[in-house]
């Protein structure tokens, strides 16, 4: 089942998958980086994550206090190793402060890159992926610095 979203900046889909084929199609994608929440790829890397290729994984661990722009730069300094640079598309697979953090990232390199988000709580997959909304913490300031960019496309996979 799809679900199309509407919004201002670009219209996606979520895509709610039945099986966990999909991962092994994104996991083709020549051009892409995965970003993974470390607490889903300690769980996940035997067995959903294995054929992800080891050299396009950027894992981050995934805390209150790493909502910052110190996390979003250690993806910056790994992205642009990466020799694909407006072409490049972050896969993101965690939960909201996954989001947050990868999905700012996203909309400020190159000034905007493709990006694909994978929910891995229930919270993300019912509120933070559909708004599109991106947040950092800021000093002592809770979700002070961030853009509204949706992804160009959301799995949702229960």
């Amino acid at each position: 089942m799809k679900l199309s979203i509407h919004s201002n900046i670009r219209d996606y889909e979520a895509v709610f998958e039945e099986t966990d084929a999909f991962v092994d199609s994104l996991s083709k994608h020549s051009q892409a980086c995965f970003v993974v929440d470390d607490n889903v790829w300690k769980i996940h890397s035997p067995t959903l994550l294995k054929q992800l290729p080891a050299e396009q994984v950027i894992i981050i661990p995934i805390h209150e206090n790493r909502k910052n722009l110190d996390t979003v730069q250690s993806l910056y300094d790994r992205m642009v190793e990466y020799p694909a640079k407006r072409n490049l598309t972050m896969i993101s697979i965690g939960g909201g402060i996954l989001q947050d953090v990868s999905g700012f990232a996203a909309s400020t390199i190159y000034r905007g890159i493709n990006w694909i988000y994978i929910p891995t709580t229930l919270l993300a997959q019912a509120d933070s992926c559909i708004g599109s909304k991106t947040s950092l913490n800021y000093s002592s300031y809770k979700n002070l610095v961030g853009t509204f960019y949706p992804p160009t496309r959301i799995h949702i996979y229960t």
